[in-house]
Order: structure tokens, then C-alpha cells, then sequence
């Protein structure tokens, strides 16, 4: 049956399929025990506490529904931006600004501010969502890209519209995988004068990126410049950027994880031996998270925390906030013989694995191109404490690196996939279990709140996707071991789908 759904003058339908003793003897026999037993239960369960719950999460998600609202009109209608556009426009042109004064006063013509934050995560804590800051584009995914005179913003099909809406004037809106839609390195390469230097954040690019921009640039005449004083849109955001998240970590029990962390870190050795490698740098959030059997909150909808991890043979090093490490998670790693250290210690002990020719393995799709950078600074310059690892050595022709340079990265760097990702894809019985079980308390919230529409619909009654939404997360919230959403409710049809 259709549920008609109004906000702010948007009609949206949502199919909601029947649920109750109207079906077919067939469909309720063949429901799964467990669910039917739990909505029984569940039907017990306090209307009260459904009811604060459904407010709390009214009140908490307002904001993304309103915004999702706001998002999905039909191009064409009206649309004041003319605040955020001169915001937006101002924020580019302090950007310029530091541009000309960046890399010692030498400058840039363009600056490349991709989504990714160090880790390269989809989705990054506020403190580290530049591109969102400088465009005024809040979609998922998205590169920007200012030059002395434009800014231009690549994203996929999926955020055209959005795009088109939040853009202000003096952007560009590059619609990638369109047929008459240039790659970025491409777009940099034909459209920028020859003797361009183009700058970016080296944290925030990966080794594979950093080499293919490189190449593409030296081609038509251009350089690559990673700026290791800090990054441009962080100066521009000043005293407004959020503080970095300091969510506490917490412990991901054996009755979940179903693997020690002794355990992993002995798979992971045994490959490091047959790879060559004397250390192995993990920077993805989720693989930190899988292998040190943590959880955290330092991203929403996504149980991570920002750190980093360096495996060698005989220890291994976690580099976190430490004031996320409570005195229960800091027993565990230390049970684990896993030893903790401050986030921004990591450069310094890829310094010294790097003087020390150890052989380090990094995946260069995932790890940043400023920790190479940090190796050969410390393989090329000999002895530690010579020059600071935020300063790039200079080369003749202005680019990233020298053939020398790039010979001493090739002897320090095993650059070859992650073996966590592999063996975090291969479930063992107690995480299918809980794959299992998850589902089932997510059905019986489902079901749950279908019969509710289908009953609160048959008496009449107009609800709105906030509180269609709020009612679904009330009765997640109500399954023992909730924690918290793995993604926001999405609730739309016809035109908003489109």
C-alpha cells in the first residue's frame, strides 16, 4: 500500500509492503521462527520508551532530513544561494591567497582538495572534510580544484543534482563519467599554462594518485608540489576548523570477534616473512579497528577511530590520540603486546625504519604519499634530525622527487596490497554468527515498524519522513546490543530518486 509522506511541500511514496494477518497463510508460515517469536516479543516492549527514543531521534536527525529535503527539488526552481555562494566565493579567494604564498613563498596556480583524509576513508571526521568546507558540496564523494582563476568541482552521477544546488557562483560543476567529462589529471594537463606547479596536500593523496598526477603533469610541462607546511584549506578555515574527534575506544569483545589479537598478529608475520618485509604500515581505519579487535566513534555511522598501526616482527605500535585509550583498552593492547604512541609520532618512527633500511610494506592505494615522502627524506639525508620531516628536499626541476629519490623509495617500500583486507573478508564462524544475528534484530525492527504504518496509515493518519525515520531507529534502538545506525534512514521515491 502507498504511504504518502509531506515535507516542506515534497510528496514523497513509499511502498510499504502488508505485514499483518492480511497475508496469505503461505507468507506467515514460512516467516522465519525467530523473527516471529521477537516481534511477539517486541510487541510487549514499553510504547513509552519508543516514544522518547522516536523525539531523541527526531530531534538528532531534523538536520539531515531537512537537508535531504532540501536536495532533491527538480533543477529548474528557484534557489537562493546567493549567501552561500559569496561565502564560498570569499573562501576561494583567501585560498588564492595562500596558494601565492605557498611552498616558501615559490606558490602554486592550482590546488587539488580531494574528500579523502589521511587514512583516504569514503567518509572523514568533520574536522578533515576540506572539500565540503571550500565548495559548500556536502556529498560523499567529490574532488575540487582551484586555480588562479576557476574552481571546478569532479563528482559522480549519483550527487549531479545536489551539486548543481549547493555550488555557488564562479564553480564549475565537472560531471565525471559523462563522455565530454576530462579525468582531472587530464583537465590539469590541457587546460593549465606549461611551467604550472600544482600543489597538493600530501597526506591526502595516496602513492598511486601522487605518481599518476606526477607523470601526467611532467608530460605537458608541469609539476607536482606536495606542500609539507600545512594545508592550505586548513589555513583558510583557521580557528573554525572543528577540533579533531576524541571519541573513547572501546573493546570488541571475543564473543564477536571470534579471533585474538595474538592470533592475527601471527597470520600477519607469517606473511610479512614469505612478502620480505621487516614492517607492515596499516593506515586504513576499518583494518586498524579489525586487527586490534577495537571499535570507536570518531566517525558517524562508522565504528572507527583515527589512528595508525606499524606491525614489525617482534612488535607493533598503535598511534592514537591517547586520550581515547581508557585504562581497560590500554590492558587489552597491552596483553595484546601491541605498545601505544601519540598519532603524530608515526613520521618519526617511518624515519627511523626508513635510516634503519628496513624493508617497509605499504599499500600504495591506501597509504598517503607523504609517508614515502618521509622515507626517502630519511633514506637520501643520512643521519636523523638533520632537517624537519614537514620540509620536501628540493630537486632541480621543481617536482616531487629526483630519479635518485625515487631509487631509494623503490629499495625502502614492498608496495603491494593489504594483507588485512583479505583476511578481514574471510568471516570466521563467530563473525557469520553475528552477520546472521545482526540481521535477524534489524528484520524483527523492520517488520516491526511496518505494522505499525500499515495499522497508524488504515486510521488515517499523515506521517512525515522524520518521524517515519525516527520510529525505525526507536525500534532499532530497542534490539539488545544496539550501539548505534550503520547508515542514516533513507526514505524516497518517484522524483526523489531521481
Amino acid at each position: 500500500m502507498p504511504l504518502q509522506l509531506w515535507r516542506s511541500g515534497l510528496q514523497l511514496s513509499v511502498c510499504v509492503p502488508r505485514v499483518s494477518s492480511k497475508f496469505p497463510a503461505r507468507h506467515t508460515s514460512t516467516r522465519h521462527p525467530l523473527i516471529t517469536s521477537r516481534l511477539d516479543g517486541a510487541a510487549t516492549a514499553s510504547r513509552k520508551a519508543l516514544k522518547q527514543a522516536a523525539v531523541t531521534n527526531r530531534r538528532s536527525n531534523f538536520r539531515a532530513v531537512r537537508t535531504f529535503a532540501s536536495t532533491m527539488q527538480v533543477v529548474g526552481v528557484a534557489t537562493d544561494v546567493s549567501a552561500p555562494g559569496k561565502i564560498a566565493n570569499y573562501k576561494v579567494e583567501q585560498l588564492r591567497k595562500e596558494m601565492a604564498a605557498a611552498d616558501d613563498g615559490r606558490g602554486v596556480s592550482a590546488y587539488i582538495i580531494p574528500t579523502e583524509d589521511p587514512h583516504m576513508s569514503e567518509y572523514a571526521p568533520s574536522c578533515d572534510e576540506r572539500r565540503h568546507f571550500i565548495s559548500g558540496f556536502t556529498g560523499s564523494a567529490g574532488t575540487a580544484v582551484v586555480t588562479t582563476d576557476s574552481a571546478a568541482l569532479w563528482t559522480d552521477g549519483r550527487y549531479f543534482l545536489q551539486a548543481e544546488q549547493q555550488l555557488g557562483p564562479g564553480w564549475t560543476l565537472m560531471r565525471a563519467g559523462t563522455p565530454k567529462c576530462p579525468e582531472i589529471q587530464d583537465w590539469l594537463a590541457s587546460s593549465l599554462p606549461d611551467g604550472t606547479r600544482v600543489g597538493i596536500d600530501p597526506f591526502l593523496h595516496t602513492v598511486t594518485n601522487a605518481k599518476q598526477l606526477t607523470e601526467k603533469l611532467r608530460e605537458s610541462g608541469k609539476s607536482l608540489v606536495p606542500i609539507l607546511e600545512g594545508n592550505l584549506v586548513d589555513k583558510v578555515w583557521g580557528a573554525d576548523r572543528p577540533a579533531p574527534p576524541k571519541a573513547p575506544i572501546r573493546i570488541h569483545k571475543m564473543e564477536h570477534a571470534g579471533q585474538s589479537v595474538q592470533d592475527k598478529l601471527i597470520k600477519l608475520r607469517k606473511d610479512m616473512q614469505e612478502a620480505g618485509a621487516g614492517a607492515l604500515l596499516v593506515t586504513a581505519l576499518d583494518e586498524v579497528a579489525w586487527l586490534l579487535n577495537l571499535r570507536g566513534g570518531d566517525v558517524t555511522y562508522n565504528p572507527v577511530f583515527v589512528s595508525y598501526v606499524i606491525v614489525e616482527h617482534q612488535t607493533a605500535t598503535l598511534f592514537v590520540d591517547q586520550q581515547k585509550v581508557g585504562e581497560e583498552v590500554a590492558k587489552h593492547l597491552k596483553d595484546s603486546g601491541v605498545q601505544v604512541k601519540e598519532y603524530n609520532a608515526l613520521l618519526g618512527d617511518i624515519k627511523t625504519l626508513a635510516e634503519a633500511h628496513t624493508k617497509l610494506w605499504a599499500d600504495p592505494t591506501k597509504v598517503s604519499y607523504a609517508v614515502t615522502a618521509s622515507a626517502r627524506k630519511a633514506a637520501g639525508e643520512g643521519p636523523p634530525g638533520k632537517a624537519s620531516p614537514r620540509k620536501r628536499p628540493r630537486t632541480d626541476s621543481g617536482g616531487t622527487e629526483s630519479n635518485e629519490m625515487a631509487a631509494h623509495a623503490s629499495a625502502l617500500f614492498i608496495e603491494k596490497g593489504s594483507p588485512i583486507a583479505l583476511a578481514k573478508a574471510i568471516k570466521n564462524k563467530v563473525e557469520v554468527e553475528g552477520m546472521r544475528e545482526a540481521h535477524l534484530r534489524d528484520a524483527v525492527a523492520l517488520c516491526s515498524l511496518l505494522a505499525f504504518l500499515e495499522k497508524e496509515i488504515g486510521d488515517g493518519r499523515v506521517l512525515d519522513e522524520v518521524e517515519v525515520d525516527a520510529e525505525l531507529t526507536a525500534r532499532r534502538n530497542a534490539q539488545p546490543g544496539f550501539i548505534e545506525a550503520s547508515f542514516p534512514t533513507i526514505a524516497g521515491t518517484l522524483p526523489h530518486l531521481s
